[in-house]
């Protein structure tokens, strides 16, 4: 990757923002109703008004950046993003992550759609989880040159996962699940997340496979925002909202409508987290 290619965008976004945000939020798939939360925002297309910035291809990820406040935190929200699986190079799908860090944000949640490998029993379709470990299967995006001066050769990786947002995660949830539907327990655990490449959903085996590897959800994006995050210094927060698992049939329209409807208590446990920071 072209270190001048992200001051060039980051120069172009610094400038349409104005302020300098504080956090950024990553939308996955079906959850634009996310965006909906952020108090007078302003809204570009991202490859229109950003040199560089990748449009995705997919449907439910509308390219849109918004930049507004979330309590008293200037917040900068990007809805959708491009995935290996459409034929982007790594350096590509990680692009926004590397001009987030060099604008000045530390913290980045991530939010993704995933299936259930049937390792919990608790996991299953409909349900909200923070991500707290993951295994890669996708190419790593640090192959290659390093950008020292994004962070060193070498990652540290053991603890991928803002110990104390994913706390605050997984607190936010066991309190709002207890209040409307009396669960109690460890039901809440956050879960580890495989990252394939898609763009086929998983098969039975695979399904088993991640099991066996000790994964709860599999999905086909985040993980590679992760490691390049680790390695430009930032908090890292993901969440994931369950859409499918091995005893459904599954396409990405029933995907899209499950996202959508947990949407709203995605983004009501997302701004109350960065509200508390």
């Amino acid at each position: 990757m072209d270190s001048g290619m992200v001051h060039t965008a980051y120069s172009h976004l610094r400038e349409w923002c104005g302020e300098k945000p504080d956090v950024a939020v990553v939308l996955g798939s079906g959850m634009g109703p996310i965006a909906r939360t952020m108090l007078d925002s302003v809204t570009i297309q991202g490859d229109n008004c950003i040199p560089r910035w990748p449009q995705p291809t997919v449907e439910g990820h509308a390219g849109r950046l918004y930049f507004g406040k979330i309590g008293e935190k200037n917040v900068l929200l990007i809805s959708g993003r491009v995935h290996y699986y459409e034929g982007r190079s790594m350096d590509e799908v990680t692009f926004y992550v590397r001009v987030l860090a060099s604008i000045g944000i530390k913290a980045l949640f991530l939010t993704c759609a995933t299936g259930a490998t049937g390792r919990r029993k608790d996991v299953k379709t409909g349900e909200i989880r923070i991500v707290s470990d993951h295994i890669n299967m996708l190419p790593n995006p640090l192959i290659g040159p390093n950008l020292d001066k994004f962070g060193p050769r070498f990652v540290d990786m053991s603890k991928p996962y803002d110990c104390e947002l994913t706390r605050m995660g997984v607190s936010w949830l066991r309190d709002e699940y207890q209040d409307t539907r009396g669960i109690t327990g460890e039901s809440f655990a956050p879960v580890t997340l495989l990252g394939l490449t898609g763009p086929t959903f998983e098969t039975p085996a695979e399904y088993k496979m991640g099991a066996v590897l000790g994964a709860d959800v599999v999905g086909m994006s985040t993980v590679p925002e992760v490691i390049v995050a680790n390695h430009c210094g930032m908090r890292v927060f993901a969440s994931t909202i369950v859409t499918d698992n091995p005893a459904e049939d599954v396409s990405h329209e029933e995907v899209q409508k499950v996202a959508a409807e947990k949407a709203p208590v995605m983004a009501s446990m997302i701004c109350d987290i960065i509200r508390n920071m």
